[in-house]
């Protein structure tokens, strides 16, 4: 499983959901932290709305 620290949750959950066919299972949108899964029901993916900043173990895809 993997966090990703997103700018734009609502932009982020739409592009998993749409482009990559994910499934949410925890927030959505308008949350402050979402989990999305593959159709087979792993989950593999969690959104975490948030700024950059220097943290161990985070990369922030959204300066890139």
């Amino acid at each position: 499983m993997v966090t990703l620290l997103v700018a734009n949750m609502e932009a982020s959950v739409r592009f998993y959901e749409d482009v990559l066919g994910l499934e949410i299972t925890y927030g959505g949108e308008g949350s402050y932290f979402t989990s999305l899964r593959t159709k087979d029901g792993d989950t593999i993916l969690n959104l975490e709305h948030g700024k950059a900043g220097i943290q161990w173990g985070v990369v922030d895809f959204s300066r890139f």
